[in-house]
């Protein structure tokens, strides 16, 4: 690592940058901050820097003003690319009409039109104002026929974003902010009106025509839906069409980054293209047709794919090694990653937040610094197994380097990666030189047909070999929790374990094995506090009610979704990853004891669901509950209740209907009666003897 901050200058300002932007994105500084941070460290660097022969003395400083300007820059960049913040931002007038114009090509589903668009301007007190900003709006799909570039006057006002409701949920307005949408809105079909304006991006409406038209002809030659769905993901990154079934194979088997383009679908194209265009370098000067013409093609299939952060990453990178070479230069490819990854963040700095952009990121780490380690110690002999051997070393390195933050993020790895990817990788690899020989020669006799077969039997031997390793047991070790903490010691433990493959020090292989215990130790700790813990959690699930009972690493479910489980198994999926639990090891609350009074007894409190198991009517005394959790079956009176039961705490659940919700909440303020609804404040976790 020293060696690389010493032969590469731009690793440590991308380390400075990355450093601002993320402090930028969580210090939560304004713009005049961070520019006065900014100029007083150029004031430091021009100014205040001694210019004597004996300056070398101070040349930290001078070093630290550097670093000083590219973390103030890094912080610049979250400012300036927080459109909340700015002036004319439209949630800074007060409106009831505003005009949009759709930025992105509408998404139908069965029960919305989704789409983006900027607020162009918004009526305050009949007159309108220029505003500026983005929002994320949800059509009623009847009657809708707004498109890319259209203008519409809406009717309404664009509400905040709602972070997640549940523990450990994903941050969808987080996600939705680092694109600059921080508002949505639902448009029923009566409250809009397509206006006689549209303006469109020639290149942007190109390439989703483009991409619209080759996905059309895929369509039509495959037809079988998951066959044309997968190849169509596998083209150009169109995964709208692809069953959860297939999906879910592809993630259990390690392969899901197949589906999405990225760094090995850039690196295909690009081998064609070389193919392609070879005639080029015999001419005089096509030379330079041939570079220019790779790198104009190459960022026009990415934004063809969509533009994602590991497709960003890679075309960057490509453009910087072919122009390398169109200079006659050689540019080493650890160096092109760095500067590609320091003018995307400087571009874009929210891109580091990504979790496809540190994947990629990482894989690419993994295969341009260790594979190469890995061809040092080992490289066989004969065609087939340097074949084999490469397959598999390039997987052994992209997956080291990512593991932890995928354990991380998805709290599941796949045990059986190898072996998937010897099978999915060629199958994938051979469907996707298919798909574009197909989409050119779809029209000439018999071998349009051919390649027709080629495509279709590579991708259903790559939808087969996922779906029959998914089913294998062990063949995806699940329920996996890790800290902060832990996935730093993990890397930590990877960067020890590569230094002791390239100098086999003693010293190294004992920080390696004190590095191992110190996340033992981590891990035997993260597994006492769950083990010793009881909650019961009571989801927020829109119409449903979800409560969980939790001791240690089993848990009891109540619910009424029965007839929508993967709703609720989304809603409280990452909770039982983060705590060791797999869905499937859920038992029925009835296992639960249930006292004479109808009450739950757990962890030595009492719980009462006011539900079909406890009847009020019942019960002639008072008893003492812990917590009452009232659902949507509960239609009588608070005092009710209170009267019978003596509740600390009152919890209305997600299933209580909001005209309902609002009489209990003020029937529990008139009766000074701890009362909480999930809904409108997020799941509610009773914890052993606290509240919290």
């Amino acid at each position: 690592m020293l060696h690389l901050l010493r032969q590469s200058p731009i690793l440590r300002l991308l380390i400075s940058l990355c450093i601002g932007i993320i402090a930028g994105e969580f210090l939560e500084w304004n713009l005049k901050q961070s520019i006065s941070l900014f100029i007083a460290a150029f004031i430091i660097y021009i100014v205040l820097l001694p210019k004597r022969k004996s300056s070398w003395k101070y040349r930290w400083i001078k070093g630290a003003s550097i670093w000083l300007i590219f973390f103030s820059g890094g912080m610049n960049a979250v400012v300036v690319n927080k459109q909340l913040y700015y002036p004319k931002h439209f949630s800074n007038y007060p409106f009831e009409y505003f005009v949009l114009r759709i930025t992105a090509p509408p998404v139908v589903r069965v029960k919305s039109v989704k789409t983006d668009a900027e607020v162009v301007s918004v009526q305050v007190k009949g007159e309108w104002k220029n505003v500026e900003g983005k929002v994320r709006i949800y059509f009623d799909p009847k009657n809708f026929s707004g498109a890319y570039g259209d203008y519409m006057i809406v009717k309404g006002i664009p509400q905040p974003v709602a972070g997640p409701l549940n523990p450990y949920e994903f941050n969808n307005a987080k996600y939705l902010s680092h694109q600059g949408i921080y508002h949505q809105l639902y448009v029923t079909s009566d409250k809009w009106k397509l206006l006689p304006m549209n303006e469109t991006s020639v290149i942007y409406k190109s390439s989703w025509d483009l991409r619209n038209y080759l996905v059309d002809i895929l369509s039509k030659e495959l037809i079988d839906p998951d066959i044309y769905s997968v190849a169509s993901a596998l083209l150009v990154g169109y995964e709208e069409d692809i069953g959860d079934e297939v999906m879910n194979a592809y993630a259990a088997s390690g392969t899901l980054h197949v589906l999405s383009v990225s760094g090995m679908h850039v690196a295909l194209i690009y081998k064609v293209l070389e193919w392609m265009l070879s005639f080029l370098l015999k001419m005089k000067r096509g030379r330079h047709f041939y570079y220019a013409f790779i790198i104009v093609f190459v960022w026009f299939y990415s934004l063809l794919s969509g533009l994602s952060p590991s497709v960003l990453r890679a075309a960057m990178m490509l453009t910087l090694v072919v122009g390398g070479k169109w200079m006659s230069r050689t540019s080493s490819v650890h160096n092109s990653m760095f500067v590609a990854c320091f003018f995307l963040l400087i571009f874009n700095p929210f891109l580091i937040f990504e979790v496809g952009f540190q994947l990629s990121l990482l894989a690419v780490g993994g295969i341009v610094f260790i594979h190469p380690l890995l061809f040092r110690i080992y490289t066989p002999k004969g065609k087939i197994l340097f074949a084999l051997w490469s397959i598999i070393s390039v997987s052994l390195c992209a997956t080291l380097l990512t593991f932890p933050i995928g354990l991380f993020y998805f709290h599941q790895f796949p045990n059986l990666f190898l072996i998937s990817n010897m099978v999915i990788i060629p199958a994938t690899t051979a469907a996707i030189y298919g798909c574009i020989a197909l989409v050119f020669l779809y029209k000439v006799p018999i071998v349009g047909y051919i390649i027709t077969k080629v495509v279709y039997w590579s991708v259903w031997l790559s939808n087969n070999a996922a779906i029959v390793i998914e089913k294998i047991p062990g063949a995806v070790a699940e329920g996996i929790s890790l800290t902060y903490a832990e996935v730093i010691i993990l890397y930590f433990l990877i960067l020890l374990f590569v230094l002791f493959l390239l100098k086999r020090q003693a010293s190294i292989l004992v920080s390696l094995l004190c590095g191992g215990i110190l996340f033992s130790v981590f891990q035997v700790f993260d597994n006492i506090q769950i083990t010793n813990e009881s909650e019961v959690v009571v989801f927020a699930v829109r119409k449903r009610s979800l409560c969980l009972f939790r001791e240690g690493r089993k848990a009891w479910v109540y619910s009424d979704c029965q007839d929508s489980t993967g709703k609720c198994d989304f809603q409280m999926g990452n909770y039982l990853s983060k705590n060791g639990i797999l869905i499937d090891q859920l038992k029925s609350s009835n296992q639960i004891q249930i006292s004479e009074s109808g009450f739950y007894l757990f962890a030595g409190k009492r719980i009462a669901i006011v539900d079909s198991l406890l009847n009020t009517d019942a019960h002639s005394g008072r008893i003492n509950i812990d917590v009452l959790i009232v659902t949507a079956s509960y239609k009588a009176s608070l005092i009710q209740l209170v009267d019978l039961f003596k509740p600390k705490l009152v919890i209305l659940d997600g299933s209580v209907k909001q005209y309902n919700v609002r009489r209990l909440l003020a029937e529990a303020v008139k009766q000074n009666v701890n009362c909480y609804d999930v809904m409108q404040s997020g799941a509610y976790i009773y914890c052993l003897d606290r509240l919290k």
